[in-house]
């Protein structure tokens, strides 16, 4: 197959080859003063560059002056829709500020959307929704089932779940924009451009 390129497009990828694993997913361990979101932003626009149809959620996070929480948001990368992510408790509150119905919510709409809209799927997290059975892993099995790739990131202490959860599947990849774009396009089929 023939695939026609133009000068502005991104050729980093070598969007003839078809994915040689069984199971297209790969993670990375969030490393201490590593900057994941950011990461995952730069993939997402460079895979976009290159045509492909990227889905998933990046995490925004923004310090409150008046509280020692910071607000999370996540950001639909499809349609760049920002919605607030965890709930205020109050300044004194040490419980989960994580609102689980709006993670929900992001979750039923991706994955109505996993076999048609999405070439690759980058999950900003699996962490503790996910460690609990819940999250963004009932996407990954979907997103799997149709040979998908997903990216995803990894904290230490999410590390056991997400082991139980994927070990045998999944591929660990260097906290490197570099290399996850490498697998990204080594993951990819090839785009029908007639």
């Amino acid at each position: 197959m023939h695939i026609a390129l133009d000068e502005t497009m991104d050729t980093h990828c070598d969007m003839t080859r078809l994915t040689d694993t069984l199971f297209p997913l790969a993670f990375v361990q969030i490393a201490e003063g590593g900057d994941v979101d950011k990461m995952f932003e730069e993939l997402a626009q460079r895979l976009h560059q290159m045509r492909w149809r990227v889905g998933g959620f990046l995490q925004r996070t923004i310090a409150e002056p008046q509280s020692r929480h910071a607000t999370m948001y996540l950001e639909n990368i499809a349609t760049h829709q920002i919605t607030m992510l965890s709930q205020p408790l109050g300044a004194g509150s040490s419980g989960c500020r994580l609102n689980f119905d709006v993670l929900g919510q992001a979750t039923y709409e991706l994955a109505t959307k996993i076999n048609t809209d999405y070439d690759v799927l980058i999950l900003n997290r699996f962490g503790k929704a996910e460690s609990e059975g819940q999250g963004f892993r009932s996407v990954i099995a979907a997103a799997l089932e149709y040979e998908l790739p997903v990216i995803t990131a990894v904290k230490p202490i999410y590390r056991e779940a997400w082991d139980l959860f994927a070990a045998e599947f999944a591929q660990e990849l260097p906290f490197e924009l570099e290399r996850l774009l490498d697998w990204s396009c080594s993951n990819l089929k090839p785009i029908d451009c007639s």
